[in-house]
């Protein structure tokens, strides 16, 4: 896509170039949800997880993993702040219930219950297969991590599971 969200065939664009793409899309939804009067009364999650991907070797590089969570009747005055209250995939399913007005206790903390520097365990889920990229595991590795996942130290693989697949049998 290019920085305006268009479809191209043929021609190629820079990351930088769909990444403002995918970002405008974004923009447009929320204006829209805006000019209707929902946005106030509207959640809104935003995850980003690609970025730099690859061999458990690339773990040190830089890589975009975000989130970006508007609960509904937020105080719209505050600015956008940053956190690094210690949340992971597994937060966002009592987050979506919560903002649906279910019960969301038996599925762990949603995100707005975590604050920075809560000694939790959270898991990220790895997947490596790609049957084109030959320097990639073929596993669904799952790591365990406690305290600053920007320090890699705190990183510990917790299971690795062979991916098999149809078209590409990982276990062999």
């Amino acid at each position: 896509m290019d920085e305006n969200g268009n479809r191209i065939t043929g021609a190629e664009t820079t990351m930088y170039q769909q990444t403002k793409g995918n970002l405008n899309i974004i923009l447009k939804y929320i204006d829209e949800l805006k000019r209707l009067g929902l946005y106030d009364d509207t959640t809104l999650i935003i995850t980003a997880d690609h970025g730099w991907t690859g061999t458990l070797e690339r773990l040190d590089k830089p890589r975009l993993i975000s989130l970006f969570v508007k609960p509904k009747g937020a105080d719209l005055t505050k600015p956008l702040a940053l956190s690094d209250a210690p949340v992971c995939q597994d937060n966002i399913r009592p987050t979506i219930l919560r903002a649906l007005g279910i019960d969301s206790s038996a599925y762990g903390p949603a995100i707005e219950d975590i604050t920075e520097g809560d000694d939790v365990v959270r898991y990220f889920y790895m997947s490596g297969a790609n049957k084109f990229l030959t320097n990639r595991d073929t596993n669904l590795v799952t790591y365990e991590i406690r305290g600053d996942a920007k320090n890699f130290d705190n990183w510990l693989v917790h299971s690795v599971v062979p991916i098999k697949y149809p078209y590409y049998d990982a276990g062999s």
